[in-house]
């Protein structure tokens, strides 16, 4: 997600909208703190900028396809997909 905010891909995500590319991509969690310990600073608001950007151009709100992957910080499994995408939305 947060290559979309680097400069000189500007472009990236309505090039992948236009061409009707699928995306797959990691946000650690919904907590800021949580994903700033586990990529660094200003990484979840990066990611953030880039979610809204491609809802914008209809990932995960229209035809385009948004699936977001959950990388627990440490050795144990996630959560159930349903509980944990409720709480993904809620947040």
């Amino acid at each position: 997600l947060t290559i979309l905010q680097k400069p000189g891909m500007e472009h990236m995500a309505a090039f992948l909208a236009a061409e009707g590319v699928d995306i797959v991509a990691s946000l650690p969690c919904y907590s800021s703190a949580n994903v700033e310990k586990q990529r660094g600073n200003g990484v979840f608001l990066d990611s953030i900028k880039s979610l809204q950007q491609l809802n914008t151009l209809g990932y995960g709100t229209g035809a385009l396809e948004l699936d977001l992957v959950y990388n627990p910080g440490g050795a144990f499994l996630p959560p159930e997909q349903s509980a944990l995408e409720a709480t993904y939305k809620a947040k």
